[in-house]
């Protein structure tokens, strides 16, 4: 702090000393604390195309990149050379706007925080392919990227731990190749959209229906 004359004083409370990580990020989002030890923390989604080729090691809060901010307001794409490990945090509702594109490469793995959806009123083109599938997950999932939630084995994932994706009426021409959704609740993914293609979609560890028939999905 002697370069900012101690306006501005950092406190490090290293080995979990203020809890599990996943408890001290809910800290940040209600103000109670001010800095989580993660990669990238406090990220918009809107950043991720500009993020290319970065690494991360030893952070005591987890080598990942936190999504806070999640609502798509242009048309965007990007891929694992995007992320760190393969993976994005997200820990708010992920949405594309209405009259915005969505577009996600293979190998992109999403680690969904509880009561996380994804919602989309705008189109989405999700293409993997069989050797690199696009996968939504728990965060609790440590099978996929690694332990995400930076708990160790305290934590294991469960049916129900997010919520679904939703392709709205209104998003018109949109496409799931290769995606995989595992640990999602009813209606894992509900595709409202008669221009909505789905292929090779895969649903896994869902608390209820994972594909339900809808009157307008084609």
């Amino acid at each position: 702090d002697q370069y900012t004359r101690r306006k501005i004083q950092v406190k490090v409370f290293p080995n979990s000393q203020l809890g599990l990580e996943q408890n001290t990020a809910k800290d940040v989002q209600l103000g109670t604390l001010d800095l989580t030890l993660v990669a990238i923390n406090n990220a918009s989604i809107m950043a991720l195309p500009k993020l290319l080729n970065n690494t991360a090691s030893g952070n005591a809060g987890g080598d990942i990149i936190r999504i806070t901010q999640g609502i798509v307001t242009a048309p965007i794409s990007f891929g694992p050379e995007s992320l760190l490990h393969s993976a994005v945090h997200v820990t708010a509702q992920l949405q594309v706007a209405l009259g915005q594109l969505l577009t996600v490469r293979g190998g992109v793995n999403f680690k969904m925080a509880a009561n996380v959806a994804v919602s989309c009123s705008g189109p989405i083109d999700l293409r993997g392919t069989a050797a690199a599938p696009i996968v939504f997950t728990s965060d609790k999932d440590d099978t996929i990227s690694g332990d995400t939630n930076a708990d160790g084995a305290a934590t294991q994932p469960a049916p129900g731990n997010w919520l679904q994706i939703h392709v709205a009426t209104s998003a018109g021409a949109s496409r799931l190749e290769h995606v995989l959704i595992r640990y999602a609740s009813a209606n894992s993914a509900l595709l409202q959209s008669a221009q909505c293609s789905a292929r090779a979609l895969r649903v896994e560890h869902s608390i209820g229906d994972g594909i339900p028939p809808t009157d307008d999905a084609g």
